[in-house]
């Protein structure tokens, strides 16, 4: 019977040993929309689950994963309270979450990608209180 067990913990293993790993904590640094607000998006991620903030709505999804690297943004739901000041930031944050083909993880940022690896939102670990800033990275390769 513990040979059955151990077959099954390293046959998960082995499945899963080939996952990039998402968690943790993340805010958003580089969106179009970002500019035009003063709240700070934010999500959390726990295996193929996240939840987040707008800064005034909180909203969760889970991350499903296809052949290859793409990914589904599946089970998406949010709550519904009005703020002005985040109105425009939310429904870009939807948009761009249903566009995400690509998730990856390029130096310090978590970068949301267009089938066509085109950046739609990038993020970095949320501070704690003990880290320090870092200088800014990109999550294309050309710097832009």
């Amino acid at each position: 019977m513990s040979v059955i067990a151990v077959v099954i913990i390293f046959a998960w293993q082995a499945r899963t040993a080939n996952v990039e790993t998402f968690d943790g904590n993340w805010e958003l640094v580089d969106a179009t929309q970002l500019s035009k607000t003063t709240v700070k998006p934010t999500i959390a991620v726990e295996d193929s689950r996240v939840t987040g903030s707008t800064g005034c709505n909180n909203f969760s999804f889970d991350i499903k994963r296809h052949q290859g690297s793409t990914v589904e943004i599946a089970n998406f739901s949010m709550t519904r309270i009005l703020c002005a000041e985040a109105e425009g930031l939310e429904l870009y944050l939807v948009t761009q979450f249903q566009k995400t083909q690509l998730i990856e993880k390029k130096d310090t940022l978590l970068c949301f990608l267009s089938g066509t690896r085109n950046v739609l939102l990038a993020w970095s670990r949320a501070p704690t209180s003990d880290a320090q800033t870092t200088s800014r990275v990109r999550c294309d390769s050309t710097g832009r």
